[in-house]
């Protein structure tokens, strides 16, 4: 539509496109500058404030999760796994002694495998330990960069996602009088073409 100030004539037009859900002028009606005159249909901007907020949430809690640590019961998980396989190596080292002092009566293969179960256990145990230290470790600093980045952005995307919500509220830029409207609720305006 048109607005006319005292001194000039003003095309309001909308911002982003979309289909016009009230219309709250009229040819002729008087407004102050900054007064809502129309409203779009919002349901998708609200959608995608809605989203940018979960990621927003989602990304701070990335962030406090990784900040923060392992659990407590997580790192007893994994000392316990630990644990378990020094006693499992143990076994496997007491089940090859006894196959070496029984070597002359047991089989070649026996003796071959009690020595591969306790190579393996070894390597079960040191797998389990380093696991533990990785879990008791801090998060490192390109990681807590990486968190702190992806919450900027998941902030950005909010702050943009209600610029455009925003958008969908058609102010009028100053006072005046409403000269002509060229759209009724329930047409579709675009910011190709505002006519």
């Amino acid at each position: 539509g048109r607005v006319e100030p005292i001194s000039e004539e003003l095309e309001v037009a909308a911002e982003v496109s979309g289909r016009i859900a009230a219309l709250l002028v009229e040819e002729g009606d008087g407004v102050e500058a900054g007064a809502v005159i129309a409203r779009l249909e919002s349901a998708d901007y609200d959608a995608r404030l809605a989203t940018a907020r979960a990621a927003l949430a989602m990304s701070e809690a990335e962030e406090l999760r990784l900040v923060n640590g392992a659990r407590h019961e997580e790192r007893r998980e994994a000392r316990a796994a630990a644990e378990q396989a020094d006693a499992a190596l143990a076994q496997a080292m007491r089940e090859h002694q006894r196959r070496v002092r029984a070597a002359d009566v047991i089989p070649r293969e026996e003796l071959d495998r009690a020595a591969s179960d306790v190579d393996l256990a070894r390597a079960r145990q040191a797998e389990a330990w380093e696991r533990a230290r990785l879990v008791d470790a801090p998060a490192r600093s390109d990681e807590r960069a990486r968190a702190r980045a992806a919450v900027q952005q998941a902030r950005a995307r909010v702050l943009e996602a209600e610029a455009l919500l925003a958008k969908t509220i058609i102010r009028a830029p100053i006072a005046g009088t409403v000269l002509r409207v060229a759209k009724r609720p329930g047409e579709s305006v675009s910011v190709e073409s505002p006519e």
